[in-house]
């Protein structure tokens, strides 16, 4: 949190300071044109160096092609507001059109209100008065310049505008192909205005060093502003960067050499303060239009949610440690995901989808792929009766196009053309057979396997399933429980009934779909640090990346029932989702290292007492074993309190395993 508003002060600080830079780079040059292609230039080559050499990212081509147009509306907003800026400072100065523009979060709360609710609200009345009349005082209305004002009212509008469209593209798109696709589209514009006003499309660099220093801070404070969306809101990075004309007209009166006066000074006020609640209002105005989406569907979905999370706690009441596998198992389901289950043959690979579609009285299909499995197989015999009129039919009923569940065993063992068609199952959910294209019903494909695919040509088949756990045979102690736990499942199995439905699933997916685009920018703020920071040491592809809110928001709404969520539960719950994204056994030992380092201090705290209890023990030093187990103890307590219900949800496994451990180490000690 400091971190976030250290940078958006940063940043309003200096977006102060482009503004005397801009009015120097203009008055050398005297062309906006130029200054505009210069700057952009500059910033272009800033932002591609930045990507290519320390953010390197894999750049999605599609992606791409949705944002381009946009961004070039948004190239072509820059060059309009350094016209409008031109025109501001021939008649005024920098600090009047900073003051002015700053009317731009006023214009953009009003701007959504009216998109949400189809009119402006009488309460933002009294804020644009506030603003009127600090404006007013601080310009003096007898000696105002009407056409710098008309040109900050202008940059302002354009403010509110190209923050609505930018931060739409940067839900789709990462920000830093977003800010380059700006920046080059900009200096093409004003190049190709250049050209079409002056014949030359040839830019002069008489003002290239304070150009350059301008693209320099202008390149910082879109950085600063990137890293403070991180941890702060929307509304609360845009009051930091009111600080922004304050800066602007420090500086100017510094340059001239004036002081402001007391009017001037109590009008900067009340536009600060006409911001202040502008910010304060849309953040409230967000709040409420999420909650107004979200707290109906979640009274309709509320009973779906029930009986999906009923059936989840059965599955964990049948089965025997196999508590990360079905909760994997019901993410892919409620995010709508394939998932792989990698392990030996008798590890419960098969009875758990088995399971899952007893409890969900779901329509599924098990085949157990090899070298000579046929395409008839998996899509259904050729229909005879069909086949003697001269027509290719499929008989589909018993495939797995008309089912709900599908598990495939073996996988990677499958021919290559069973393997080709599931990529199309996997990708799409149809099938290409002979000229027509059949829609699969199969709502999530299971897979399972012995190992993970080494060869090459599978890679592209294992990247389709995203989400994986990998399993192994328990220890000998484990075995007494193991037969009590397996011969009750057997039982259970033979008078299971559903609990929920297909259609229940259907609707928690959809609602959870909801819930995600309308929170994108808090999920992604709160999401992506912990992924990046995983994805320094264990790779994951941007496909899956970008599907890591919808697994973390299953994941809460599974375990918990509920998506009552602030930041450290996004934070926990994604630390969490990470161990079913790693590709191998070897990167889940990378991720037990990652989950350690970023538990909560005390939890790791209580790891290290609870070692030295036991080296202690080993020593036969029982009184002090006693203390570290008694300080262990009471530090368990403490955290169980200080996390919460949904917290400790997410780290049950994690205290019910301390709490057996302290109790091992108390009667080793004999207490």
């Amino acid at each position: 949190m400091r971190r976030g508003i250290a940078c958006a002060v940063a940043a309003g600080v200096l977006w102060g300071v482009t503004y005397p830079l801009a009015e120097l780079a203009l008055s050398m040059d005297k062309s906006f044109e130029i200054v505009t292609a210069e700057v952009y230039s500059f910033l272009a080559v800033i932002g591609l160096l930045h990507l290519l050499l320390k953010n390197r990212i894999d750049i999605d081509v599609d992606a791409l092609k949705r944002v381009a147009v946009l961004c070039v509306l948004l190239g072509l907003m820059n060059v309009l507001c350094m016209y409008l800026f031109y025109v501001g400072i021939t008649y005024g100065n920098a600090a009047l059109i900073a003051f002015t523009a700053q009317l731009y979060p006023i214009l953009t709360m009003i701007i959504e209100d009216v998109r949400w609710r189809g009119l402006v609200p009488q309460d933002h009345v009294p804020i644009l008065m506030l603003y009127a009349a600090g404006l007013a005082l601080f310009t003096g209305v007898a000696g105002c310049s009407i056409i710098a004002v008309a040109a900050g009212l202008g940059i302002a509008l354009l403010n509110a505008l190209y923050v609505l469209i930018y931060n739409r593209l940067c839900a789709c798109c990462d920000y830093r192909i977003v800010n380059l696709l700006i920046f080059i589209s900009t200096a093409g514009l004003a190049i190709l205005l250049l050209a079409v006003t002056r014949g030359d499309p040839v830019v002069p660099y008489s003002s290239a060093t304070v150009c350059a220093a301008l693209a320099v801070v202008v390149y910082a404070c879109y950085m600063l502003e990137g890293e403070s969306h991180r941890e702060l809101s929307p509304s609360t990075v845009a009051f930091a960067l009111s600080l922004e004309p304050i800066v602007a007209s420090a500086l100017t009166y510094l340059m001239d050499r004036t002081a402001p006066t007391l009017t001037q000074i109590l009008g900067a006020a009340l536009i600060l303060a006409s911001i202040y609640a502008a910010c304060r209002e849309t953040s409230r105005t967000s709040i409420a239009k999420n909650s107004a989406r979200t707290s109906m569907a979640r009274v309709a979905v509320q009973e779906n949610i029930e009986k999906i999370r009923n059936a989840y706690l059965k599955m964990l009441t049948l089965f025997y440690k196999l508590e990360d596998e079905v909760t994997g198992v019901f993410i892919a389901l409620l995010s709508r995901e394939n998932y792989v289950l990698i392990g030996p043959p008798g590890t419960g690979k098969t009875t758990l989808i088995y399971t899952l579609s007893k409890l969900l009285n779901a329509k599924w299909f098990y085949r157990q792929l090899t070298k000579f499995t046929d395409l008839e197989e998996l899509l259904g015999p050729i229909d005879i009766a069909e086949l003697l009129k001269g027509r290719v039919v499929r008989i589909y009923s018993n495939s797995i196009v008309e089912a709900d569940l599908a598990l495939l065993d073996e996988i990677f063992n499958a021919s290559s053309a069973i393997l080709n068609t599931l990529l199309s199952i996997l990708n799409e959910r149809v099938i290409y057979d002979g000229d027509k294209i059949v829609p699969v019903k199969t709502w999530t494909v299971y897979a399972s396997s012995n190992k993970v695919p080494d060869e090459e040509e599978l890679q592209a088949l294992y990247d389709r399933f995203p989400l994986r756990s990998f399993l192994s045979y328990l220890p000998p102690e484990e075995t007494e429980n193991l037969i009590v736990k397996g011969w009750q499942l057997r039982r259970e199995l033979d008078t299971a009934t559903a609990v929920a439905t297909m259609d229940d699933v259907k609707k928690c997916h959809d609602y959870l779909l909801g819930y995600v685009y309308d929170n994108l920018n808090t999920l992604a703020k709160h999401i992506a640090p912990v992924v990046a920071s995983f994805v320094e040491h264990v790779q994951i592809s941007n496909r899956t990346r970008v599907k890591t809110a919808l697994y973390v928001i299953a994941y809460i709404a599974l375990v918990t029932g509920n998506l009552e969520i602030d930041s450290q539960t996004l934070r926990m719950a994604t630390l969490r989702i990470l161990k079913y994204l790693v590709g191998s056994r070897e990167q889940l030992q990378e991720y037990y290292t990652f989950l350690k380092a970023h538990m909560p201090d005390e939890l790791t705290q209580i790891y290290e007492l609870v070692n030295e209890a036991k080296a202690l023990i080993n020593n036969l030093m029982f009184d002090k074993a006693r203390e570290r187990i008694e300080q262990a103890n009471e530090l368990l307590n403490e955290l169980k309190n200080k996390l919460g219900h949904l917290l400790t949800c997410f780290f049950k496994a994690e205290l019910e395993e301390l709490e057996n451990v302290l109790t091992k180490l108390r009667e080793s000690v004999g207490e």
